[in-house]
């Protein structure tokens, strides 16, 4: 067994990115000339920059969206904000508005006082702003004396209580904010903070940063795994609506970076979206490259266990045959913490593998790997043939879709089904 510190296929090192210059050279320029322009244009708070990025699982849009947000953190550090989510990390709507709320917040924070976490001498109102939405986001439902004195306890509120921000709030939650004048009975009321109300104060809060002439970035990924159910077509026009709302976000005056799937690309909400990025799979020399960065950070010990000869053939053969980084990095970390280790008997890895994708449906996975390969493990095929070849075992076919062990051509209308590239071959 080797254990390998810098082989983690969730890592999202900057270090790591292989030939994706171009990609990456093209957002960094549009969104530095939108950043540009806001600046020159502060009063233009209708404007706004979108592109989105789109591939198979695992093929590296996440670590190429990070390597765009990191070189803009760069050059726009002092007068833009960065509010990143990744949505693989949220299950609930108001999940994703508190994670944004505090992404927000904490990059606000970072840059006001250096670091989230130091007390600080002053505050400003768009600090106050992001504290008073992410107040917001973390209750359900107040009375209406909690929170009208938890806005007014923000000292500065009242030089931005002219903003948008502050006037929604009034008028949404039916409180007093700049009178500082409430009826007594009225206060005791508990009033209800829903999901809707809050896209629409994150509008205001964007307008507001647009007139303080701060720009903001958004950076959604993962939106593909929101909500990954497509099993009806009711869960499938659920996930839409949810989605379309949660996209409204990137409608105000903003810059915003969306990473998703090829194939959840298609739904309507997607329909006057720019025109996507499309990574493709890199080229076995280029995992050989991806292979050699992780191997250079390794310490000497475990370098020197993937240098004998019969490692380098190893390594060698899994980045002929892997589809994307993903699987790359899974089939080495997979290898080098079994028994057989690194050069060991690939046949045994492999039924491991099956033993964790497959469950009780042993049988029927070995089937389903049996179809793929006679058909061509890049082969999309129906599901009618799917079933068919695992003796109609509907709950299996679920089990796999589920694990994504099968991955939909297109999650909208799963007619058609692929294999996971990360199980492809190995």
């Amino acid at each position: 067994m080797i254990v390998l510190n810098h082989f983690q296929p969730d890592t999202l090192d900057t270090r790591d990115l292989v030939n994706r210059d171009s990609e990456r050279g093209r957002l960094v320029e549009v969104f530095s000339s939108y950043f540009e322009d806001a600046r020159a244009n502060p009063s233009n708070v209708l404007s706004r920059r979108q592109e989105v990025v789109i591939g198979g699982k695992g093929v590296g849009k996440s670590l190429l969206g990070r390597c765009v947000v990191h070189q803009l953190r760069e050059k726009f550090s002092g007068s833009a904000i960065f509010v990143e989510v990744d949505c693989r990390a949220v299950k609930t709507v108001r999940q994703f508005l508190q994670h944004f709320a505090q992404s927000l917040l904490d990059d606000i924070a970072s840059y006001e006082t250096g670091d989230p976490g130091e007390s600080r001498k002053s505050v400003s109102p768009r600090l106050e702003a992001a504290q008073l939405f992410n107040v917001l986001v973390r209750s359900t439902t107040v009375k209406r004396r909690q929170l009208q004195s938890r806005i007014l306890g923000f000292s500065a509120l009242a030089n931005f209580g002219v903003g948008r921000l502050v006037k929604a709030v009034e008028a949404n939650l039916q409180i007093g904010v700049t009178a500082k004048r409430e009826i007594a009975e009225s206060l005791e009321i508990e009033v209800v903070v829903d999901d809707a109300q809050l896209f629409a104060l994150a509008q205001e809060l964007f307008a507001d940063l647009r007139a303080a002439e701060t720009q903001v970035f958004l950076f959604l990924d993962n939106l593909d795994e929101f909500r990954h159910r497509y099993d009806s077509k009711d869960t499938r026009t659920d996930t839409e609506a949810i989605l379309s709302q949660v996209l409204g976000l990137t409608d105000g005056p903003v810059a915003s970076l969306l990473c998703m799937r090829a194939y959840f690309h298609t739904g309507s909400f997607t329909r006057h979206r720019p025109s996507p990025i499309s990574l493709q799979r890199l080229k076995v020399e280029e995992n050989r490259k991806i292979l050699q960065n992780r191997v250079a950070r390794e310490n000497e010990k475990v370098r020197e266990a993937l240098q004998t000869p019969g490692a380098l053939q190893r390594l060698e053969e899994l980045a002929k045959h892997a589809t994307t980084p993903l699987a790359l990095l899974h089939w080495v970390s997979e290898l080098a913490i079994s028994e057989e280790g690194i050069e060991g008997d690939l046949d045994a890895a492999k039924a491991r593998y099956q033993r964790v994708y497959g469950g009780v449906f042993q049988s029927q996975l070995a089937a389903l790997f049996k179809l793929f390969k006679e058909r061509g493990l890049e082969a999309e095929l129906p599901e009618e043939e799917i079933l068919a070849a695992i003796g109609g075992n509907e709950k299996a076919f679920r089990a796999f879709t589920q694990k994504e062990v099968l991955l939909p051509v297109d999650f909208w209308d799963p007619s058609h089904y692929t294999l996971d590239p990360t199980i492809r071959w190995f």
